[in-house]
């Protein structure tokens, strides 16, 4: 993504309804296996600001990798200490060094060249039975401003995605869209960005009165405690969770 969006990240992502939301979402996906677990060793590869990584230290040590060199103070200040420059591409790590990895809104960016590569890096930093849980874009027709600004390659459909874990050696047991009650809205919106194009792209995540940054929460954390137990069959994201072979 563009750097100047990381700094918008970081003012927002410790309150923000988006923020909270996916971080309720995807602890639940992960709690379908994980839950209670405290000893496994995770790698939040492509972290950003480390607004996820340091959720996921409920599960054991994280490691947090991204390819942008300033986000290590960022993400020490919300301690996470084990933060590593890096490429998901070429990993600069040994094999088999993690239970669990965790990419987030990463494989869709236009500097991910070969998404299957980058599922094959995963491969081999997993343990035999780690998991990744990989969450991406959905839906080409969903293409507006916000990936302009973050410098989207592609958005998936739930085939592609299922494809890409079950052709790199993983056995898909997770696979769902989500942001699925918001879905209407965003799809109108993104018909009317069509229609009517702004005039200059900006990104989604912006500050919303607290009233509605509350209340977008709260529709998200309903959506979370759903997927503890169904998956949704429409959304403006797509969640999957595959594991290596023992």
């Amino acid at each position: 993504m563009k750097k100047e969006e990381y700094a918008n990240m970081e003012a927002l992502d410790n309150s923000h309804w988006w923020f909270l939301g996916m971080t309720a979402i995807m602890i639940s996906s992960l709690d379908r296996f994980y839950a209670g677990r405290t000893d496994l060793c995770v790698l939040d590869a492509g972290c950003g600001t480390c607004w996820f990584s340091k959720a996921l230290t409920k599960y054991g040590s994280v490691t947090a990798l991204d390819i942008e060199p300033s986000l290590s103070s960022v993400c020490k200040q919300k301690g996470i200490e084990n933060f590593l420059v890096g490429d998901v591409q070429n990993i600069p790590l040994s094999d088999a060094m993690f239970d669990v990895i965790v990419c987030s809104e990463v494989l869709y960016h236009q500097f991910i060249k070969d998404d299957a590569g980058v599922m094959k890096e995963f491969w081999r930093l997993l343990k035999p039975g780690g998991r990744v849980l990989v969450k991406v874009p959905a839906h080409m027709y969903l293409w507006g401003p916000h990936d302009e600004v973050n410098l989207t390659r592609h958005r998936y459909k739930k085939g592609e995605v299922n494809a890409l874990f079950a052709n790199n050696g993983f056995t898909v047991e997770f696979l769902t869209y989500a942001n699925f009650f918001l879905f209407p809205i965003i799809f109108i919106k993104r018909m009317l960005d069509h229609v009517v194009p702004p005039t200059e792209n900006a990104s989604d995540v912006q500050r919303v009165p607290a009233f509605l940054n509350g209340l977008l929460y709260i529709v998200l954390k309903l959506e979370a405690t759903l997927l503890s137990k169904i998956l949704l069959p429409y959304g403006s994201s797509i969640i999957c969770v595959g594991k290596k072979h023992e």
